[in-house]
């Protein structure tokens, strides 16, 4: 019989939720923006990312989206190449609204790039 082999703290999480923005360009039916969110409209920064993030030493999937538009926050190419240069799996849901002018894909090939899910309701 091998000995028990007990651990003083847990594992840390592997997945990250993470909301980049509260800021949105749509007015979908359902959202609570549209009828006047309580947070006020902010980007996280990249300073205040980082200091979230580095906190985890390994992160398997990392979820770049909540209540606001991801594609509005200038940071977020800088994230994304962040995350994925950790070996991350990123994943962003978006409206699609603000696709067309978005040019913040990295540039390391298909690899690199996000998995981005959209739902155009507005």
């Amino acid at each position: 019989m091998r000995p028990l082999t007990l651990t003083l703290r847990p594992a840390l999480p592997r997945s990250l939720y993470l909301e980049t923005t509260s800021r949105c360009n749509s007015l979908c039916e359902t959202c609570i923006l549209t009828f006047g969110g309580r947070e006020p409209q902010k980007d996280l920064g990249w300073t205040e990312f980082r200091c979230v993030v580095d906190q985890f030493p390994v992160l398997d999937r990392v979820l770049l989206h909540g209540i606001g538009e991801p594609l509005l926050n200038r940071e977020l190419p800088r994230m994304i190449s962040h995350l994925k240069a950790r070996g991350a799996n990123v994943v962003f849901n978006s409206n699609a609204m603000s696709w067309r002018t978005w040019n913040g894909w990295p540039r390391s090939g298909e690899s690199s790039k996000p998995r981005a899910r959209t739902c155009p309701c507005g």
